[in-house]
């Protein structure tokens, strides 16, 4: 148990069987339960698995019978995880060794102290970022600052670390299977969080990389987390805002219909008038209100640790 809280860590897998013992035999006493999923692995990662979990005890093995991606890895996880009502804190981490046990308390105090109720690292501040590549670099920074307009989570950096805490009590007022399955797994569970008004925070993780190799496909991934990330930033504001009758999807509605009309017919009059220029100009003016509206709305739920 972490602090008198009985805790899971869920471990993805694919294809890991130069790490996967490595992975496992370094996490913390403190864990209750090793939840280790393989996502249809085609190496030996499954049997090595069943030879560490004779040593260890704590380790119980998911099969997917075809690949679903991490995303479905993980929820796959969270879902055998939350069966133990007894479970209070959850952990991700990845069987490629990249996220350290040394930094899983950093991760878990936050919530065990009452601050937060999901927690991600975050490796992007300087000094913590050494180890990563210039190019993985900037396709961080770029999906940082999309995924904060997106989700709403504007003090939140690093959206892709798939290193983290969270109070399972959340959790389980979540719609596990309504996550996304492939590796927008960890913006869409932002997206999420940020509707339940789960409160979140950054905590500063290093970089590491070592004998891991990506399976990441950049084109794919590019042009499905785009597509996903544009649908679903619709997808919050109706529910969260439009739905409900808030003072944001009330000025988003407005300036948007206000705009676009203003556009439509000063272009057909070849904006002649003053008043043609005038509402497509207050539409975009109720617009940036409701965006700053939902800015601070955000930094409420949203923080850093320095």
């Amino acid at each position: 148990m972490y602090k008198g809280k009985k805790l899971a860590v869920i471990v993805p897998a694919l294809n890991e069987e130069n790490l996967i013992l490595k992975t496992l035999s370094g996490v913390p006493d403190f864990v209750d339960k090793i939840i280790v999923i393989d996502d249809f692995s085609t190496d030996k990662t499954v049997d090595k698995v069943k030879e560490q979990a004779k040593k260890d005890k704590r380790i119980q093995l998911i099969q997917h019978k075809k690949t679903r991606g991490v995303g479905g890895a993980i929820t796959s996880g969270f879902k055998l995880a939350l069966q133990d009502e007894e479970i209070e804190l959850l952990s991700v981490m990845a069987g490629d060794d990249q996220m350290r046990p040394k930094h899983l308390p950093d991760l878990l105090n936050p919530i065990v102290e009452g601050k937060t109720e999901f927690t991600k690292g975050n490796r992007l501040k300087v000094g913590y970022r050494k180890d990563m590549s210039k190019f993985r670099l900037l396709g961080n920074l770029i999906l940082s600052l999309i995924t904060k307009k997106v989700s709403g989570y504007w003090a939140i950096n690093d959206p892709q670390n798939g290193y983290i805490g969270i109070k399972a009590d959340f959790l389980r007022r979540m719609d596990l299977d309504s996550f996304y399955e492939g590796y927008a797994f960890e913006n869409d569970f932002m997206i999420k969080a940020n509707l339940a008004n789960v409160k979140m925070m950054n905590v500063m993780i290093p970089a590491y990389y070592g004998e891991e190799q990506s399976k990441l496909k950049y084109g794919q991934f590019i042009i499905r987390t785009s597509w996903h990330l544009f649908t679903s930033y619709y997808w919050r504001l109706w529910h969260k805002y439009i739905k409900t009758f808030h003072i944001v999807g009330i000025l988003t509605i407005v300036g948007f219909l206000a705009l676009v009309s203003g556009l439509i017919v000063g272009g057909i009059l070849a904006f002649s008038h003053i008043s043609l220029i005038i509402v497509p100009s207050v539409g975009l003016a109720f617009m940036l209100i409701a965006f700053l509206i939902d800015i601070i709305k955000g930094r409420g739920l949203s923080k850093s640790m320095k």
